[in-house]
C-alpha cells in the first residue's frame, strides 16, 4: 500500500478508473479533481510518481503507468 495523502488517493483512484485509455491531459485531470490550476496537479502527480503509485511510459506524452497497491 502507498502511503498517500487524501488528494493523491483521489487522483490515484480516479487514475485507476481510467487506466485503460488514453493518459489525461493535466487540464483534464484539473477538473476532474477540483483544483484551481495545473501546477497543482503537477504536485500531485509527482508525489504519486516519488511514492512509487505512478510512473510515466518513457518516450510518450500523456502516458501514466497506474502502479498496483
Amino acid at each position: 500500500m502507498f502511503a498517500l495523502t487524501e488528494k493523491q488517493k483521489r487522483l490515484y483512484d480516479w487514475l485507476r478508473e481510467r487506466n485503460n485509455q488514453v493518459g489525461p491531459s493535466y487540464e483534464e485531470m484539473r477538473v476532474a479533481m477540483d483544483i484551481n490550476s495545473k501546477s497543482g496537479v503537477h504536485r500531485l502527480i509527482h508525489g504519486l510518481k516519488e511514492r512509487g503509485a505512478i510512473d510515466f511510459l518513457p518516450g510518450k506524452r500523456r502516458s501514466v503507468k497506474v502502479n498496483d497497491e
